[in-house]
Protein backbone atom coordinates (compact mmCIF):
# COMPACT_ATOMS: atom_id res chain seq x y z
CA UNK A 1 0.00 0.00 0.00
CA UNK A 2 1.90 3.33 -0.78
CA UNK A 3 2.12 5.97 1.53
CA UNK A 4 -0.63 9.34 1.35
CA UNK A 5 1.07 12.69 1.43
CA UNK A 6 -0.09 14.58 3.98
CA UNK A 7 -0.21 17.56 2.03
CA UNK A 8 0.79 21.95 3.13
CA UNK A 9 0.41 23.42 6.51
CA UNK A 10 -2.73 25.20 5.03
CA UNK A 11 -4.70 21.85 4.01
CA UNK A 12 -4.37 19.09 1.78
CA UNK A 13 -1.70 17.80 -1.13
CA UNK A 14 -3.12 20.18 -4.10
CA UNK A 15 -1.92 16.92 -6.39
CA UNK A 16 -3.45 14.43 -3.77
CA UNK A 17 -0.32 12.63 -4.15
CA UNK A 18 -0.61 8.27 -3.22
CA UNK A 19 2.04 7.07 -5.27
CA UNK A 20 6.12 6.26 -4.21
CA UNK A 21 7.43 9.52 -4.86
CA UNK A 22 5.73 10.14 -1.08
CA UNK A 23 8.85 10.25 1.44
CA UNK A 24 9.17 10.26 5.03
CA UNK A 25 11.03 14.28 5.47
CA UNK A 26 12.61 15.93 8.63
CA UNK A 27 9.75 16.60 10.88
CA UNK A 28 8.71 12.93 10.64
CA UNK A 29 6.16 13.58 8.23
CA UNK A 30 5.06 11.65 5.17
CA UNK A 31 5.18 14.81 1.87
CA UNK A 32 5.84 14.98 -2.08
CA UNK A 33 8.07 16.75 -3.16
CA UNK A 34 6.16 19.32 -4.02
CA UNK A 35 4.63 20.11 -0.96
CA UNK A 36 7.82 19.17 1.13
CA UNK A 37 9.31 22.25 -1.15
CA UNK A 38 6.50 24.34 -0.46
CA UNK A 39 7.16 24.14 3.18
CA UNK A 40 10.64 24.14 3.23
CA UNK A 41 10.11 27.90 1.43
CA UNK A 42 7.26 28.85 4.37
CA UNK A 43 10.39 27.64 6.45
CA UNK A 44 12.69 29.72 5.13
CA UNK A 45 10.83 32.92 4.88
CA UNK A 46 9.61 32.27 8.04
CA UNK A 47 13.42 31.95 9.76
CA UNK A 48 15.14 34.72 7.58
CA UNK A 49 11.57 37.31 8.71
CA UNK A 50 13.32 36.31 12.23
CA UNK A 51 16.91 36.91 11.69
CA UNK A 52 16.40 39.99 8.92
CA UNK A 53 16.75 43.76 11.05
CA UNK A 54 14.69 44.92 8.03
CA UNK A 55 12.23 42.29 7.91
CA UNK A 56 13.29 41.71 4.02
CA UNK A 57 13.82 38.11 2.54
CA UNK A 58 15.94 37.39 -0.18
CA UNK A 59 16.92 33.96 -1.38
CA UNK A 60 20.61 35.14 -1.75
CA UNK A 61 20.86 34.94 2.16
CA UNK A 62 18.96 32.01 2.48
CA UNK A 63 19.69 29.00 3.78
CA UNK A 64 18.24 25.16 4.12
CA UNK A 65 17.16 24.59 7.53
CA UNK A 66 14.66 22.33 8.91
CA UNK A 67 13.98 21.61 12.81
CA UNK A 68 13.06 18.06 13.42
CA UNK A 69 9.94 17.09 15.35
CA UNK A 70 9.60 16.25 18.55
CA UNK A 71 8.57 13.28 18.03
CA UNK A 72 11.37 12.04 15.87
CA UNK A 73 13.76 9.59 17.32
CA UNK A 74 17.88 10.51 17.54
CA UNK A 75 18.54 6.93 16.38
CA UNK A 76 16.24 7.10 13.17
CA UNK A 77 17.93 8.28 10.23
CA UNK A 78 16.42 10.63 7.99
CA UNK A 79 15.62 10.67 4.70
CA UNK A 80 17.77 13.00 2.61
CA UNK A 81 16.35 12.41 -0.61
CA UNK A 82 17.39 14.80 -3.47
CA UNK A 83 15.38 17.93 -3.90
CA UNK A 84 14.18 18.49 -7.40
CA UNK A 85 12.87 21.74 -7.50
CA UNK A 86 15.69 25.21 -6.65
CA UNK A 87 14.02 27.92 -4.95
CA UNK A 88 12.41 30.48 -6.90
CA UNK A 89 14.36 33.95 -6.58
CA UNK A 90 12.11 36.34 -4.65
CA UNK A 91 13.98 39.55 -4.71
CA UNK A 92 15.48 41.34 -7.94
CA UNK A 93 18.67 43.52 -6.76
CA UNK A 94 20.85 45.70 -8.16
CA UNK A 95 25.32 45.41 -7.60
CA UNK A 96 26.88 48.47 -7.86
CA UNK A 97 30.82 48.39 -7.96
CA UNK A 98 33.39 51.12 -7.90
CA UNK A 99 35.89 49.66 -10.34
CA UNK A 100 34.57 47.07 -13.67
CA UNK A 101 35.46 43.37 -12.45
CA UNK A 102 34.99 40.92 -15.19
CA UNK A 103 33.60 38.24 -12.15
CA UNK A 104 30.32 40.95 -11.44
CA UNK A 105 30.02 40.77 -14.84
CA UNK A 106 29.68 37.29 -15.82
CA UNK A 107 28.00 36.04 -12.46
CA UNK A 108 24.16 36.23 -12.78
CA UNK A 109 23.45 34.75 -8.97
CA UNK A 110 24.71 35.85 -6.25
CA UNK A 111 25.13 33.03 -2.97
CA UNK A 112 25.63 35.50 -0.14
CA UNK A 113 26.55 33.33 2.76
CA UNK A 114 29.48 33.62 5.04
CA UNK A 115 31.09 29.97 4.77
CA UNK A 116 30.93 29.46 1.46
CA UNK A 117 32.32 33.27 0.26
CA UNK A 118 35.18 32.58 2.57
CA UNK A 119 35.87 28.86 0.97
CA UNK A 120 35.51 30.26 -3.04
CA UNK A 121 37.93 32.16 -1.94
CA UNK A 122 40.47 30.73 -0.17
CA UNK A 123 40.10 26.80 -1.92
CA UNK A 124 42.40 27.58 -4.86
CA UNK A 125 44.74 29.75 -2.83
CA UNK A 126 45.71 27.32 0.44
CA UNK A 127 46.30 24.18 1.69
CA UNK A 128 42.77 22.23 1.75
CA UNK A 129 44.35 21.10 5.52
CA UNK A 130 44.69 24.86 6.90
CA UNK A 131 41.27 25.77 5.28
CA UNK A 132 39.22 23.21 7.12
CA UNK A 133 40.56 24.17 10.45
CA UNK A 134 40.10 27.77 9.40
CA UNK A 135 36.80 27.18 8.81
CA UNK A 136 36.08 25.14 11.67
CA UNK A 137 37.28 27.21 14.31
CA UNK A 138 35.79 30.06 12.79
CA UNK A 139 32.21 29.15 12.67
CA UNK A 140 29.93 26.83 13.91
CA UNK A 141 28.52 23.61 13.21
CA UNK A 142 24.66 25.06 12.60
CA UNK A 143 26.41 27.53 10.01
CA UNK A 144 28.75 25.10 8.27
CA UNK A 145 25.55 22.64 8.04
CA UNK A 146 23.59 25.47 6.47
CA UNK A 147 26.06 25.88 3.84
CA UNK A 148 26.10 22.78 2.75
CA UNK A 149 22.27 22.55 2.42
CA UNK A 150 22.64 25.78 0.43
CA UNK A 151 24.87 24.04 -1.71
CA UNK A 152 22.67 21.25 -2.43
CA UNK A 153 19.37 23.15 -2.72
CA UNK A 154 21.28 25.30 -5.66
CA UNK A 155 23.29 22.91 -7.59
CA UNK A 156 20.85 19.54 -6.91
CA UNK A 157 20.57 19.27 -10.76
CA UNK A 158 24.52 18.52 -10.77
CA UNK A 159 25.61 16.61 -8.04
CA UNK A 160 23.99 13.21 -8.57
CA UNK A 161 26.82 11.29 -6.24
CA UNK A 162 24.15 9.61 -2.95
CA UNK A 163 27.11 10.28 -0.56
CA UNK A 164 26.78 13.93 -0.90
CA UNK A 165 23.33 13.97 -0.06
CA UNK A 166 24.00 11.84 3.33
CA UNK A 167 23.06 13.98 6.61
CA UNK A 168 26.26 13.72 8.33
CA UNK A 169 26.36 12.33 12.34
CA UNK A 170 28.37 12.45 14.95
CA UNK A 171 30.60 9.58 15.73
CA UNK A 172 33.56 8.64 17.74
CA UNK A 173 35.89 9.86 15.12
CA UNK A 174 34.70 13.25 14.82
CA UNK A 175 31.90 15.27 14.42
CA UNK A 176 29.47 15.87 11.91
CA UNK A 177 30.61 19.30 11.33
CA UNK A 178 33.74 18.44 10.25
CA UNK A 179 32.59 15.50 7.76
CA UNK A 180 29.84 18.93 6.53
CA UNK A 181 33.20 21.02 5.51
CA UNK A 182 34.04 18.09 3.43
CA UNK A 183 31.42 17.56 1.67
CA UNK A 184 31.85 21.29 1.11
CA UNK A 185 35.26 20.96 -0.49
CA UNK A 186 33.99 18.08 -2.52
CA UNK A 187 30.98 19.88 -3.80
CA UNK A 188 33.07 22.79 -5.37
CA UNK A 189 35.89 20.26 -6.72
CA UNK A 190 32.75 18.84 -8.81
CA UNK A 191 31.00 21.20 -9.69
CA UNK A 192 33.99 22.99 -10.74
CA UNK A 193 35.27 20.05 -12.63
CA UNK A 194 31.54 20.73 -14.37
CA UNK A 195 32.38 24.41 -15.38
CA UNK A 196 29.45 24.83 -13.76
CA UNK A 197 30.57 27.97 -10.94
CA UNK A 198 31.20 30.16 -14.12
CA UNK A 199 27.86 32.56 -13.44
CA UNK A 200 27.72 32.46 -9.56
CA UNK A 201 29.46 34.04 -7.33
CA UNK A 202 29.50 33.61 -3.27
CA UNK A 203 29.30 36.94 -1.01
CA UNK A 204 29.15 37.28 2.56
CA UNK A 205 27.11 40.05 4.10
CA UNK A 206 28.32 39.92 7.76
CA UNK A 207 31.92 40.78 7.86
CA UNK A 208 32.26 40.44 11.61
CA UNK A 209 31.82 36.75 11.44
CA UNK A 210 34.03 36.48 8.58
CA UNK A 211 37.49 35.63 9.31
CA UNK A 212 40.48 38.47 9.13
CA UNK A 213 43.19 36.33 7.41
CA UNK A 214 43.79 33.65 5.19
CA UNK A 215 44.65 30.23 5.91
CA UNK A 216 48.35 29.93 5.45
CA UNK A 217 48.60 33.37 6.63
CA UNK A 218 50.81 34.36 9.72
CA UNK A 219 48.73 36.11 11.53
CA UNK A 220 48.03 37.21 15.60
CA UNK A 221 45.07 34.43 15.89
CA UNK A 222 47.10 31.05 14.31
CA UNK A 223 50.21 32.02 16.50
CA UNK A 224 47.76 32.34 19.47
CA UNK A 225 46.58 29.28 18.48
CA UNK A 226 49.61 27.13 18.07
CA UNK A 227 50.83 28.93 21.34
CA UNK A 228 47.83 27.49 23.25
CA UNK A 229 48.79 24.10 21.39
CA UNK A 230 52.26 24.08 22.70
CA UNK A 231 51.15 24.92 26.06
CA UNK A 232 48.69 22.37 26.07
CA UNK A 233 51.00 19.60 24.75
CA UNK A 234 53.93 21.05 27.07
CA UNK A 235 51.61 20.56 30.08
CA UNK A 236 50.58 17.15 28.94
CA UNK A 237 54.25 16.18 28.67
CA UNK A 238 55.30 17.19 32.09
CA UNK A 239 52.44 15.48 33.96
CA UNK A 240 53.85 12.50 32.26
CA UNK A 241 57.25 13.49 33.33
CA UNK A 242 56.01 13.50 36.64
CA UNK A 243 54.03 10.44 36.79
CA UNK A 244 56.95 8.55 35.56
CA UNK A 245 59.35 9.97 37.89
CA UNK A 246 59.97 7.08 40.20
CA UNK A 247 60.23 7.19 44.04
CA UNK A 248 63.42 7.74 45.78
CA UNK A 249 62.48 5.31 48.84
CA UNK A 250 60.85 2.64 46.51
CA UNK A 251 63.90 2.52 44.27
CA UNK A 252 66.03 2.25 46.39
CA UNK A 253 63.84 -1.22 48.06
CA UNK A 254 64.16 -2.70 44.52
CA UNK A 255 67.51 -2.25 44.38
CA UNK A 256 68.45 -3.60 48.06
CA UNK A 257 66.01 -6.81 46.75
CA UNK A 258 67.54 -7.10 43.68
CA UNK A 259 70.90 -7.06 45.42
CA UNK A 260 69.66 -9.34 47.66
CA UNK A 261 68.43 -11.62 44.53
CA UNK A 262 71.67 -11.70 42.75
CA UNK A 263 73.65 -12.53 45.78
CA UNK A 264 71.03 -15.84 46.54
CA UNK A 265 71.99 -16.68 43.12
CA UNK A 266 75.47 -16.70 43.24
CA UNK A 267 75.83 -18.76 46.21
CA UNK A 268 73.65 -21.44 44.32
CA UNK A 269 76.14 -21.20 41.12
CA UNK A 270 79.04 -21.46 43.17
CA UNK A 271 77.77 -24.43 44.90
CA UNK A 272 76.63 -25.93 41.78
CA UNK A 273 80.19 -25.13 39.98
CA UNK A 274 81.78 -27.06 43.30
CA UNK A 275 79.08 -30.07 42.27
CA UNK A 276 80.22 -29.71 38.64
CA UNK A 277 83.68 -29.35 39.27
CA UNK A 278 83.47 -32.98 41.75
CA UNK A 279 81.82 -34.82 38.81
CA UNK A 280 84.33 -33.88 36.40
CA UNK A 281 87.04 -35.24 38.52
CA UNK A 282 85.21 -38.28 38.87
CA UNK A 283 84.72 -38.71 34.81
CA UNK A 284 88.12 -38.10 34.31
CA UNK A 285 89.23 -40.44 36.56
CA UNK A 286 87.39 -43.58 35.01
CA UNK A 287 87.96 -42.19 31.66
CA UNK A 288 92.30 -42.64 32.70
CA UNK A 289 91.51 -46.03 33.73
CA UNK A 290 89.39 -47.39 30.97
CA UNK A 291 91.45 -48.71 28.27
CA UNK A 292 89.04 -49.02 24.50
CA UNK A 293 90.42 -51.57 21.90
CA UNK A 294 91.26 -49.05 18.54
CA UNK A 295 90.67 -52.14 16.28
CA UNK A 296 88.99 -52.75 12.87
CA UNK A 297 86.24 -54.79 14.22
CA UNK A 298 82.91 -54.34 13.06
CA UNK A 299 82.11 -53.73 16.87
CA UNK A 300 84.27 -51.26 17.27
CA UNK A 301 83.40 -49.20 14.32
CA UNK A 302 81.68 -45.94 15.77
CA UNK A 303 80.54 -44.53 12.47
CA UNK A 304 78.47 -46.49 10.14
CA UNK A 305 77.28 -44.36 7.67
CA UNK A 306 79.61 -44.67 5.00
CA UNK A 307 80.35 -48.54 5.83
CA UNK A 308 79.52 -51.28 3.32
CA UNK A 309 80.27 -55.08 3.67
CA UNK A 310 82.21 -56.86 0.17
CA UNK A 311 81.92 -60.77 0.48
CA UNK A 312 83.25 -63.02 -2.30
CA UNK A 313 86.29 -60.86 -3.07
CA UNK A 314 89.29 -63.87 -3.50
CA UNK A 315 92.07 -64.14 -0.92
CA UNK A 316 95.43 -62.47 -2.27
CA UNK A 317 98.86 -62.01 -0.25
CA UNK A 318 99.13 -58.59 -2.23
CA UNK A 319 96.37 -56.08 -0.55
CA UNK A 320 96.70 -53.73 -3.67
CA UNK A 321 95.22 -57.05 -5.98
CA UNK A 322 92.43 -57.40 -3.69
CA UNK A 323 91.92 -53.59 -3.17
CA UNK A 324 91.68 -53.43 -6.84
CA UNK A 325 89.05 -56.24 -7.37
CA UNK A 326 86.80 -54.15 -4.51
CA UNK A 327 87.02 -51.12 -7.24
CA UNK A 328 86.29 -52.81 -10.16
CA UNK A 329 82.85 -53.99 -8.62
CA UNK A 330 82.31 -50.91 -7.41
CA UNK A 331 82.73 -49.45 -10.74
CA UNK A 332 80.34 -52.33 -12.59
CA UNK A 333 77.83 -51.46 -10.07
CA UNK A 334 77.87 -47.23 -10.63
CA UNK A 335 79.44 -46.69 -13.86
CA UNK A 336 81.99 -44.51 -12.50
CA UNK A 337 85.06 -44.67 -9.75
CA UNK A 338 83.60 -44.22 -6.19
CA UNK A 339 85.97 -42.30 -3.66
CA UNK A 340 86.89 -44.72 -0.67
CA UNK A 341 88.81 -43.77 2.15
CA UNK A 342 89.80 -47.19 3.87
CA UNK A 343 89.14 -50.83 3.35
CA UNK A 344 90.59 -54.35 5.38
CA UNK A 345 89.34 -57.49 5.90
CA UNK A 346 87.87 -58.66 9.07
CA UNK A 347 88.76 -61.98 10.93
CA UNK A 348 92.32 -64.98 10.83
CA UNK A 349 93.13 -66.07 7.75
CA UNK A 350 91.96 -69.29 7.29
CA UNK A 351 92.77 -71.45 4.15
CA UNK A 352 89.91 -71.99 1.67
CA UNK A 353 87.99 -69.51 3.32
CA UNK A 354 87.72 -65.66 1.98
CA UNK A 355 86.75 -63.05 4.34
CA UNK A 356 84.77 -60.16 3.76
CA UNK A 357 85.72 -57.36 3.38
CA UNK A 358 84.32 -53.69 5.26
CA UNK A 359 84.80 -50.70 2.71
CA UNK A 360 84.34 -46.93 4.40
CA UNK A 361 83.14 -44.64 1.53
CA UNK A 362 83.87 -40.71 1.35
CA UNK A 363 80.61 -40.12 1.54
CA UNK A 364 76.86 -41.68 2.70
CA UNK A 365 75.22 -40.64 -0.80
CA UNK A 366 77.76 -42.89 -2.51
CA UNK A 367 76.94 -45.92 0.09
CA UNK A 368 72.86 -45.20 -0.67
CA UNK A 369 74.22 -45.63 -4.19
CA UNK A 370 75.92 -48.38 -3.89
CA UNK A 371 73.40 -50.57 -2.01
CA UNK A 372 70.30 -49.26 -4.14
CA UNK A 373 72.42 -50.72 -7.47
CA UNK A 374 73.91 -53.68 -5.94
CA UNK A 375 71.38 -56.10 -7.66
CA UNK A 376 73.34 -55.22 -11.31
CA UNK A 377 76.09 -57.52 -8.99
CA UNK A 378 73.93 -60.68 -10.43
CA UNK A 379 76.00 -59.66 -13.96
CA UNK A 380 79.77 -59.79 -12.42
CA UNK A 381 82.60 -61.97 -13.59
CA UNK A 382 82.44 -62.92 -9.99
CA UNK A 383 80.18 -64.04 -7.31
CA UNK A 384 80.15 -60.90 -5.09
CA UNK A 385 77.84 -58.86 -3.03
CA UNK A 386 77.44 -56.20 -0.89
CA UNK A 387 75.45 -55.24 1.96
CA UNK A 388 75.38 -52.42 4.27
CA UNK A 389 77.92 -52.59 7.33
CA UNK A 390 75.44 -53.08 10.48
CA UNK A 391 76.21 -53.98 14.24
CA UNK A 392 76.26 -57.45 15.61
CA UNK A 393 73.29 -57.01 17.38
CA UNK A 394 71.12 -55.91 14.47
CA UNK A 395 72.87 -58.41 11.88
CA UNK A 396 72.20 -61.39 14.56
CA UNK A 397 68.50 -60.34 14.86
CA UNK A 398 68.18 -60.73 10.86
CA UNK A 399 69.72 -63.94 11.27
CA UNK A 400 67.58 -65.16 14.08
CA UNK A 401 64.52 -64.22 11.41
CA UNK A 402 65.94 -66.16 8.60
CA UNK A 403 66.65 -69.07 11.10
CA UNK A 404 63.14 -68.91 12.08
CA UNK A 405 61.22 -68.96 8.72
CA UNK A 406 63.56 -71.50 7.55
CA UNK A 407 62.21 -73.55 10.66
CA UNK A 408 58.64 -72.80 9.22
CA UNK A 409 58.97 -74.05 6.09
CA UNK A 410 60.71 -77.08 6.92
CA UNK A 411 57.20 -78.24 9.38
CA UNK A 412 59.11 -77.51 12.45
CA UNK A 413 57.78 -76.43 15.96
CA UNK A 414 59.35 -72.58 16.09
CA UNK A 415 59.48 -69.94 19.16
CA UNK A 416 61.14 -66.64 19.51
CA UNK A 417 60.79 -65.52 22.79
CA UNK A 418 63.06 -62.41 23.86
CA UNK A 419 65.51 -63.14 20.73
CA UNK A 420 66.03 -66.65 21.85
CA UNK A 421 64.76 -68.97 19.13
CA UNK A 422 63.76 -72.57 20.30
CA UNK A 423 63.23 -75.28 17.43
CA UNK A 424 61.52 -78.68 18.66
CA UNK A 425 61.71 -77.50 21.89
CA UNK A 426 66.01 -77.01 21.80
CA UNK A 427 67.52 -73.25 21.99
CA UNK A 428 69.46 -73.04 18.84
CA UNK A 429 69.98 -69.24 18.05
CA UNK A 430 70.23 -66.06 20.28
CA UNK A 431 70.97 -62.90 19.64
CA UNK A 432 73.19 -62.24 22.79
CA UNK A 433 75.40 -65.59 21.60
CA UNK A 434 74.71 -66.12 18.21
CA UNK A 435 74.64 -69.75 17.31
CA UNK A 436 73.91 -72.36 20.25
CA UNK A 437 75.80 -75.34 19.48
CA UNK A 438 74.88 -79.07 20.99
CA UNK A 439 77.43 -82.12 21.59
CA UNK A 440 75.91 -85.19 19.43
Amino acid sequence: MMPLCQGLSTGLCPARRNDSSVRNVEGDLMLCPDCDRTRHLEFLASHQAKSSPSGSVSTSTAALSRKPSVRQSSSRQTDTSKMTIRPEVCKTVTVISAAKSDVIERAETFVCNEVLAYISCYRDRANSDALRRVVLNSFSAEEIGMAKKLLLCEFQSKLTSDALWTERRSSTSRAAHEAEVEDILLIFDTLDTQNALKDYLFVGTNLSVLPKFGPEEINIATIADRQARMEETVCNLSSNIISLKPDGAQVEHRLNMLQSAITSQLEKLNILSDQLSATAALVKDYASASHRSQSHSDDTIRDRSANVVVFGIKESSDVSVWRQDVANAFLHVLGHEVGISDMFRIGKFVSGRIRPIIVRLQSAWDRRLLLSSAFKLKSYDEKVFVVPDEPLQVRRKRQLNRLKMKAERDGKSVSAVNEVLTVDGVIVFTVKDGVIKHDG
